[in-house]
């Protein structure tokens, strides 16, 4: 520890050289500070001349904190990684509420059979499934889509009701016939709720928006765990419907937020027993003596249940940053332990002296010649952590904060526990078994004597090494795909990459159309508000915007008030293709939207158009686009929107998970 003495003296020497510093008043207090590492010397000395109470209170304070643990919750979702008062969160919070928008977790039942999904035991099997998962709490009336669930332009006889797809299941080949034709003349179905080979079939279960609940019990992290809770038992009531000829598949963005923060508590399950293992073995190479790594251990146990602890208490969750936080105080909170530990054996000597009859006096020795160094090099690495308070995103503040915490639990632990213990144990306890050395070995010091040697050339090669890997950053790429934090070969990469070949996308970008600025006029309407959504030139514009989106790259398909009213008019007039557009008056338009709500229900069109059939909404699928993609396609929809449909009165927004 002679270096960092040493550079303390020169740091010392250079302030006292500054004028405003040579005054004596501040000149003292800086000595003061420094000299006596800011009192960490003398609370050591407390405990030292105090170590049973010293202990006692520690352990206290750990006690205390350790109820937090069981109110922990976690969170992984993507809106716990941004600033809740951010203006794209709050647009994407007043998109979802006013169009009743949710997170669709895709529960995909596929089947390698011949005749694809046309048989009457998947078809069977998605009703089952669809009406169990309706069935789950946490999911709202309407809350889930299939073709169970979806009508086609068949009626029931004598009435005026439609038939959903599954309300009987084809039995007879003309039946299935029957089934396949009305299935086929619904062009929108094919990539959302049944796969393009037809092959599979999905259905759509809305998760909890986690911003719904901001100023309910609980809040926005009752509500995410909600969703992980949801996401679980989805799963479980999924594959009771798995069988030889039909393969579940659970994706979509809630799914890999639920199942990304289960992954890394597994992880760390793995890996925290794992360095604290390492950790084990290196204090015992290093001190030889079990008390040594006893003492590592106690004090890596009570950081860990005070800062996790802490958390729960103040009602803070652990997010994906903060889910490191074991690693990294294990790997940390030690390093003032070992430096103390180390140092202590070389005063006690390998034989018995002086030393110990004078055992808590060299305690004493010992911090007085250590406490400066430790402190501040764990001052400058907390307030490295707390540079993170800087950033407005909650989860790496909190990082910043509760890893700044941690460590100073583990700085005070470290200057009057460790002490406290080193006091309290008899020498024979700590002193370095005979035949062992407390200096660096031989071996190590020959391998590196060639670069000390050399210190000019070491560090021409060191620079240069340096200037050669800086040229990689041009490379670097920021992963925020929640897919991408996947290994490649994990069954979720795969299903979701099987789901995306199959379907349109299992990403979703909602671009809200805001006509509140048009001033068009409409002829006479004779169904519902009248509003700008009514008007076929402003429809087939907004037809023309979405067929400029089905264009782009990683777009899967794009649905939107066009498609969905063109397709209405399809079926309206007995399939007829000439029909699959927009006509020609609002009042057309207008007896077409009613059909959609008595045909796809009411809420299905308000996912849509809104009541004042002033707002509508474009959903974009996408699949497993990169933060660049999906920035270049907002920027193409922008432009579009300036030179195509702001001369209209037509605004865009962005929404969903991919936007914020």
């Amino acid at each position: 520890m002679g270096r960092p003495q040493a550079a303390l003296r020169v740091f010392a020497g250079v302030c006292e050289d500054l004028p405003i510093v040579s005054r004596s008043p501040l000149r003292d207090r800086l000595r003061t500070l420094f000299g006596s590492a800011f009192g960490f010397d003398r609370l050591a000395y407390f405990a030292i001349d105090h170590p049973r109470g010293t202990i006692l209170a520690f352990v206290l304070l750990t006690l205390l904190a350790a109820p937090g643990l069981l109110r922990l919750q976690l969170r992984t979702d993507g809106h716990a990684l941004v600033p809740a008062g951010d203006p794209a969160v709050r647009f994407d919070a007043e998109v979802r509420r006013h169009f009743g928008l949710r997170d669709p977790i895709v529960v995909v039942l596929q089947t390698p059979r011949p005749n694809g999904i046309f048989n009457p035991d998947t078809l069977r099997r998605v009703r089952d499934l669809t009406a169990a998962l309706e069935k789950l709490g946490g999911v709202p009336p309407g809350g889930v889509t299939s073709l169970a669930t979806e009508k086609r332009d068949r009626v029931y006889p004598g009435t005026l009701n439609f038939r959903p797809f599954l309300d009987e299941i084809p039995k007879t080949p003309q039946e299935m016939e029957m089934f396949r034709g009305d299935l086929e003349a619904i062009g929108i179905l094919h990539g959302t709720l049944v796969s393009k080979d037809q092959s599979a079939i999905a259905i759509l279960v809305g998760a909890p928006n986690v911003l719904d609940r901001s100023g309910a019990p609980g809040g926005v992290n009752a509500a995410a765990a909600d969703r992980v809770s949801l996401c679980r038992r989805i799963v479980e009531v999924s594959r009771k419907f798995s069988a030889p000829g039909n393969e579940i598949r659970v994706v979509g963005a809630p799914m890999a937020e639920s199942l990304l923060g289960t992954h890394i508590l597994q992880d760390l399950m793995i890996l925290l027993p794992l360095s604290m293992a390492i950790i084990c073995f290196m204090l015992w190479l290093g001190c030889r003596r079990m008390a040594g790594v006893w003492q590592g251990m106690f004090q890596l146990a009570a950081a860990q249940t005070f800062t996790f602890g802490l958390m729960g208490w103040l009602g803070v969750p652990v997010y994906l940053t903060t889910a490191v936080l074991p690693i990294i105080l294990t790997t940390l909170a030690l390093a003032d332990e070992i430096h103390l530990f180390w140092r202590y054996q070389q005063l006690l000597g390998p034989e018995p002296s002086e030393a110990d009859r004078r055992h808590p006096e060299t305690v004493r020795v010992l911090l007085s010649q250590m406490s400066r160094p430790n402190v501040l090099s764990t001052l400058t690495t907390i307030i490295g952590f707390l540079s993170f308070l800087s950033t407005p995103l909650v989860a790496v503040s909190s990082f910043g904060i509760f890893a700044g915490a941690g460590l100073v639990f583990c700085l005070f632990w470290s200057q009057m526990v460790g002490p406290a213990i080193l006091a309290l144990l008899p020498p024979s306890a700590l002193r370095r078994p005979v035949g062992t050395s407390a200096e660096p070995s031989e071996r190590f010091r020959r391998f590196f004597a060639p670069l000390f040697r050399a210190p000019r050339r070491t560090l021409a090669a060191l620079a240069l090494l340096t200037l050669l890997t800086s040229l990689g950053i041009g490379r670097l790429q920021v992963q925020d795909s929640w897919i991408g934090g996947f290994a490649p070969g994990s069954p979720f990469r795969k299903d979701t990459a099987e789901v995306n070949r199959l379907f349109n996308g299992t990403h979703l970008l909602q671009v809200q159309l805001d006509l509140s600025g048009w001033h068009g006029t409409l002829g006479d309407v004779w169904e519902g508000v009248p509003g700008p959504l009514l008007d076929p030139r402003t429809l087939r514009a907004i037809g023309d915007f979405e067929a400029f989106l089905r264009q782009q790259p990683r777009v899967g398909g794009v649905l939107g008030p066009c498609s969905q009213v063109a397709t209405v008019s399809f079926l309206k007039h007995a399939r007829d293709p000439k029909r699959m557009s927009i006509p020609n008056t609002a009042a057309e338009v207008a007896d077409l939207v009613h059909w959609f709500d008595e045909v796809r229900t009411v809420p299905r069109r308000r996912e849509v158009i809104d009541d004042q059939r002033r707002r509508g909404v474009v959903t974009v699928f996408l699949k497993d686009p990169d933060y660049k993609q999906v920035d270049a396609l907002m920027q193409a929809a922008r432009r579009y929107t300036r030179e195509h449909l702001a001369p209209l009165g037509v605004r865009i927004g962005f929404a969903g998970v991919i936007a914020v």
